[in-house]
């Protein structure tokens, strides 16, 4: 059967839908501030959260302890805020979209109550759960210290990434390159594959199509290496995105194909859609039609399902 002619679909930048808006400040009305549990070495537990919610935990830390905090967010875009004892804010971090979740890490400058606030990037969001553990809780070593420096380096280049502004680009990405090298010499593999992801966004914007190849190609093996299924399967399509905007249309395709049997595997449905949709775009580049419809007919169930 021959199909009309498909229509291309737009694509957003191939690694993750950064979400830019803008957490709800203290003076937002926020229903829920009072401490929701005090959180202890080995403490798992499960909340829903939504609109201009902010739920409080308290971590009570002697001076030279290391925390690890990790949430689960599989259905909510969580912005975690931590306060020191005297109240002040440390560090913000929204680093990952939903479904990969957040992680920060402490350690204590002082005795006292640490304060983590939690609330949804969209102040509009629906109520959803999410899970927060403590992933490790110890006496600090140097190397702590250090991995806690690079973590919040890396979250300060992330909040200049989603602000989406074009003058905020090279300062992100002098902050990524050094969290890189720093990652590698903490023999940090998967921060490394992160870094390199969040590099290829900026070169993206930048339209700088050929070092974004380089970067996804340099994250492809970690993820392999890892086991990290969902990374292989976003940098595999990063890698045929840049192609694709290089021209490269049937090369291209080679990674789009083997980016969704990975998302297919993994069963995100929004990612799944996103391959989808480049591949139609690829053959509709081609001029093959009948492939790029059936592609986009794929495509468009996952995609709105995903909203």
């Amino acid at each position: 059967m021959i199909h009309g002619k498909p229509r291309r679909v737009a694509l957003l930048a191939p690694l993750f839908y950064f979400s830019i808006v803008c957490s709800p400040d203290d003076s937002s009305g926020a229903l829920s501030r009072q401490p929701q549990g005090v959180l202890a070495p080995g403490a798992a537990l499960e909340r829903e959260i939504g609109g201009d919610e902010k739920h409080v935990y308290l971590l009570p830390l002697t001076a030279g302890q290391f925390a690890r905090i990790v949430v689960e967010q599989p259905a909510v875009d969580a912005v975690l805020v931590l306060l020191s004892p005297d109240g002040r804010q440390s560090v913000e971090v929204n680093n990952y979209p939903a479904p990969e979740p957040e992680y920060l890490s402490l350690t204590a400058d002082t005795d006292g109550a640490y304060q983590l606030k939690i609330s949804a990037a969209d102040p509009k969001a629906a109520r959803a759960k999410y899970a927060i553990r403590v992933e490790d809780w110890r006496a600090a070593t140097p190397r702590d210290a250090q991995f806690v420096e690079v973590e919040r380096k890396f979250s300060e280049a992330t909040q200049l990434l989603r602000r989406g502004k074009a003058d905020s680009l090279p300062q992100a990405a002098a902050i990524y390159q050094d969290a890189l090298r720093r990652w590698r010499e903490l023999g940090e593999r998967r921060y490394e594959m992160k870094t390199l992801v969040y590099l290829a966004a900026i070169n993206e914007r930048q339209e700088n199509f050929r070092r974004f190849i380089e970067l996804y190609s340099q994250a492809l093996p970690i993820a392999r290496e890892l086991g990290h299924r969902r990374f292989e399967g976003i940098s595999l399509h990063g890698v045929g995105y840049g192609w694709h905007k290089l021209g490269e249309s049937r090369k291209a395709l080679e990674y789009y194909r083997q980016a969704l049997t990975i998302r297919q595997s993994v069963g995100v449905g929004g990612e799944i859609a996103h391959t989808l949709a480049a591949i139609g775009n690829a053959h509709t580049d081609l001029g093959e039609a009948n492939l790029a419809s059936d592609a986009f007919r794929q495509s468009l169930p996952l995609a709105r399902g995903s909203d």
